[in-house]
């Protein structure tokens, strides 16, 4: 039986998959207030702060004996810091914490950008409110500013003036940023970035084995993301062989390169301007939403079953044939309360093209707590023929679908058509 070492914080549903495997004895290192999702008996590693992997990696090192343990899985995008410490301290297979930190810490993830000449936004990064004035100041107005670790463009903010920083609301954004309410909320330091007029924004996802992009697509997101505050998202497979393709593609060969990824997965995503394209941000881990389904549909990778098997050093292979390029991915929007109303997957079987609707609330679901482009009720992958096709699907995806909820209490509206 294989010992194995897996770091998670709410990602129940891979954390059960591998709890289930009779041939792995897992030792899941997590936060108390996740302990709850785990059955009783489960082996567990508390500790404090999975955003401090020295912390984090110290405890388990000092509380548990990790003689025979053989790899690290790495769950979720916050708990990745601690399975490259973990590996690193341990001498084990797969990503090191310099490498995984070059994939999670934005900063370190601007600078080996920068290193290798990848074009990216200018940056500066910020430890409080005063060195975020500072560095917009420095760069110069329009900014963008993201917190140094997480996944999702939760409390990721466009300051346009100095004034707008100053303003109540800007205020009310930096303190959050210095007293989070928990570990799962975002926190300094923060990225602050020229602000980009993106046209489009594309997102890579590969494989890479012993340094060789063995597998990957590009594909475009529907709308840019930080342009995405409400209704229907999601993206679709682009002509693999493309111009813009063909540049997204040499590009994420130089940025696996600069971040030293031998093995595992890619998400990168590339921001497209009238200037030409720049390097958005690259993470050793599946993407998320429709995407783990729109390449399984495409081709048959699977994005998670390689990820786990490079992590725990078992075979993997990816298919080798060409891409049809006509899948999209559609997440439809969730809203904060209890839903009292949602379309069932019969209500939208008219839709053009559609292969699948994978409806993931019911009427009596309570959605609340940290919501981002990710918390959503509803996933639909389609196929469509040109761009008017690829338009009509969306279309027709916005009318059939609806969802009502009961109002939370903090005022949040109750219907959502997106």
């Amino acid at each position: 039986m294989k010992r194995v070492i897996a770091t998670n914080t709410g990602n129940t549903k891979i954390a059960g998959q591998l709890a289930e495997r009779a041939d792995l004895d897992v030792l899941f290192v997590t936060e108390p207030r996740f302990v709850d999702q785990y059955p009783p008996g489960t082996a567990l590693a508390l500790v404090d702060d999975l955003n401090d992997p020295e912390e984090a990696t110290a405890a388990v090192l000092a509380g548990h004996d990790l003689t025979g343990y053989s790899h690290v899985v790495a769950l979720s995008e916050r708990a990745a810091l601690t399975a490259g410490r973990l590996r690193t301290a341990l001498g084990l297979p797969g990503p090191s914490f310099d490498t995984v930190r070059a994939c999670t810490d934005k900063a370190a993830m601007n600078r080996a950008l920068t290193d290798a000449g990848v074009r990216t936004a200018t940056h500066r990064t910020a430890g409080d409110a005063t060195e975020l004035a500072d560095a917009a100041r420095e760069i110069g107005y329009p900014v963008i500013v993201k917190p140094v670790l997480g996944s999702g463009a939760d409390a990721t903010e466009v300051l346009r003036s100095e004034d707008e920083l100053r303003s109540p609301a800007g205020q009310a954004y930096t303190e959050r940023l210095a007293h989070p309410a928990t570990t799962s909320e975002k926190a300094f330091p923060v990225v602050v970035e020229t602000y980009l007029d993106v046209t489009d924004e594309y997102h890579c996802d590969g494989y890479v084995v012993d340094g060789r992009i063995a597998h990957v697509r590009v594909s475009r997101y529907l709308r840019p993301v930080l342009g995405y505050s409400d209704g229907a998202f999601g993206s679709h497979l682009i002509d693999q062989e493309s111009p813009e393709a063909l540049e997204i593609l040499a590009m994420h060969e130089r940025v696996v390169r600069a971040v030293g990824l031998r093995d595992g997965v890619t998400h990168f995503e590339v921001l497209a301007t009238p200037g030409g394209l720049y390097a958005g941000e690259i993470a050793c881990r599946p993407g998320g939403g429709g995407i783990r389904r729109m390449l399984q549909l495409d081709s048959g990778f699977d994005t998670w079953d390689a990820h786990l098997a490079t992590s725990l050093g078992e075979p993997y292979h990816a298919p080798t044939g060409a891409s049809a390029g006509d899948l999209v991915e559609i997440l439809l929007p969730a809203r904060r309360g209890t839903v009292t109303a949602i379309s069932t997957a019969d209500d939208l079987a008219a839709v053009p093209g559609l292969i699948e609707a994978d409806i993931r609330l019911s009427v009596g679901d309570t959605v609340g707590g940290l919501m981002d482009s990710s918390t959503v009720s509803a996933v639909v992958h389609a196929r469509y023929t040109d761009r008017a096709g690829l338009d009509e699907t969306v279309a027709a995806v916005r009318k059939a679908f609806h969802i009502e909820v009961e109002p939370a209490a903090d005022g949040h509206p109750g219907e959502e058509r997106p």
